[in-house]
Order: structure tokens, then C-alpha cells, then sequence
């Protein structure tokens, strides 16, 4: 004991012990370092990987993050980047680089974009009607005298002319207060073809008679003003009465420039139960 107090109370031999000690961590450190750079793939083809994937050019990046990790007992490349808005996550092995996982969310404006892209192969693909077919105005009303509704009661959420077993048929989706309604009706002769109904499960607690829910038209409005966002300027991605648990609610989602909303919103009262918004 007298000995190590004699050994540091001479500043030289701390010091000197002090510099030996950084030495050999400096050693252990770049050996380590040394032995991950030949395993591992590096940062370098991580982000290379990612942005192949995405098909995005380096130049075209304007953010990115690259972060190496272990996680479930393996090195990982944690790659996030944004480009015109839209917003990429990736996760690569650190060895193989192979995509763990991949994640985008999409600046409004390509939202709209990919909308438009989808809605013009739906177009492309979708069979024309003729003049031995009825219009799509009469298979609605097909549809809805079949259900005992009016227009003013529902909500469509379907209208295609498609093709089934080389018939064309009319696929009419909609929704009322009380159910859902899916119908394939006859293009030629306007007869009904198929229909399924789903019923709601109505909770007292909250719903008394239907004819008290605000509607679906009211429940955007609630989520536009509560957002500060004029209704005409929003793309609604969903607007539907859903049940939560027992509660039936209206679910509201849609985008607005880099954030998208979420809402749920009480059917009856009107008031926001649930409310959620992400930026990218």
C-alpha cells in the first residue's frame, strides 16, 4: 500500500501512466475498427444500396443520416435521407448488405402524384362502356333501390365498370349510417349480380338513434378546422364511419404540404376523441 501511494504521489509516473493507458485503447480501438472495416460493407455502400434502391441519385439528395448499429446480435446500417420532399428509411445488414427493412413517406404532392398514376392504370385497364351497356348513373340506382336507400342517405366509395368472367358488371361500393354495401351489377341488363351487406355494431353509449350522427361531411369539417387548414384545400385519404372498440367514430386521414393527419372523431357528438399528425 505504501508503494502505490509513493507511485502516485509522483506526478511524472501518473502521467506517464495516464499516457500508456490512452496508447493501448488508441490500439484497441483502431484494431477493432480495422476489423469491422474489412466485415462490414462500410457507409459508403450502405448508402449506395438505399439510394439504388430508392432510384435516386446522389444529387438528388439533400439530407442523409448514416448510422451503424447492433441491433439482434448483428451490425446494421441505419440509412435515412430525404429527396424532393419525400422522406426514406432503410435498414441494411451490415454484413451482406442485404434491405432489412424500407419505409417512404411521401411529400403531398407525390402523394397526389402516385394517386393520379394509379387512377390512369385503373383507367387504362378498365373496359369502356358501350351502347348495349346501362350507365353508371342507373346502376347506381340499381344499387340503391335494392338497398331501400336514397343517394342522399350514403356515400359511394366505388363506382368501376369492370369485367368478370367476360361479363361487364358494375362494382357499386357505398356506405350509410347503419352498414356497408358492395353490389356487382349487371352492365347490360341492370340486374343485380352480387351483393354483401356489413351491419355496424351500434353501442348505446354513444349512439343512441342514428339519424343523430353529424355525417361524414361534418366530421371533415371538424378535422380541416381543428387542423387550421381550409376544407378545399385538403385530399382526403380516408373519410369513414368505422367502430372503435365499441364507439362508432368517424376516421379521418388526409395531407397537407409535408404533414399527414389522422382523426377519429366522435359519430354523435362531433367531439375529437383520438387526433395524430406526422411530419416527413
Amino acid at each position: 500500500m505504501k508503494k502505490i501511494k509513493e507511485y502516485f504521489n509522483n506526478p511524472k509516473k501518473v502521467i506517464l501512466s495516464v499516457i500508456v493507458l490512452f496508447v493501448i485503447c488508441g490500439i484497441v480501438f483502431f484494431a477493432g475498427s480495422a476489423i469491422l472495416n474489412k466485415v462490414l460493407i462500410g457507409k459508403k455502400e450502405a448508402k449506395r444500396i438505399a439510394l439504388a434502391d430508392a432510384g435516386i441519385s446522389a444529387d438528388d439528395v439533400s439530407k442523409i443520416w448514416i448510422d451503424l448499429d447492433f441491433d439482434h446480435g448483428s451490425f446494421e446500417y441505419e440509412v435515412e435521407f430525404y429527396s424532393k420532399g419525400n422522406e426514406y428509411e432503410y435498414t441494411i445488414d451490415g454484413k451482406s448488405g442485404e434491405i432489412i427493412s424500407k419505409d417512404t413517406d411521401y411529400h403531398k404532392s407525390a402523394q397526389d402524384s402516385l394517386q393520379n398514376q394509379q387512377l390512369q392504370n385503373n383507367q387504362q385497364t378498365q373496359p369502356s362502356a358501350d351502347n348495349n351497356t346501362i350507365s353508371l348513373d342507373s346502376a347506381k340506382e340499381k344499387a340503391l333501390q335494392s338497398a331501400g336507400l336514397s343517394e342522399t342517405d350514403i356515400t359511394f366509395t366505388k363506382t368501376k365498370l369492370d369485367r368478370d368472367d367476360g361479363i361487364l358488371i358494375y362494382k357499386i361500393e357505398f356506405y350509410s349510417t347503419q352498414a356497408e354495401y358492395e353490389y356487382e351489377i349487371n352492365a347490360t341488363n341492370g340486374e343485380v349480380v352480387s351483393m354483401e351487406t356489413k351491419a355496424y355494431h351500434i353501442d348505446s353509449n354513444n349512439s343512441g338513434n342514428s339519424d343523430k350522427y353529424i355525417g361524414v361531411d361534418q366530421a371533415k369539417s371538424i378535422a380541416a378546422e381543428h387542423a387550421k387548414i381550409a376544407e378545399n384545400e385538403i385530399v382526403f385519404s380516408k373519410a369513414k364511419l368505422e367502430n372503435d372498440d365499441g364507439r362508432t367514430v368517424y376516421e379521418i386521414e388526409f395531407y397537407y404540404e409535408k404533414i399527414e393527419y389522422e382523426y377519429k372523431i366522435d359519430a354523435v357528438s362531433g367531439a375529437i376523441i383520438e387526433y395524430d399528425f406526422e411530419q416527413f
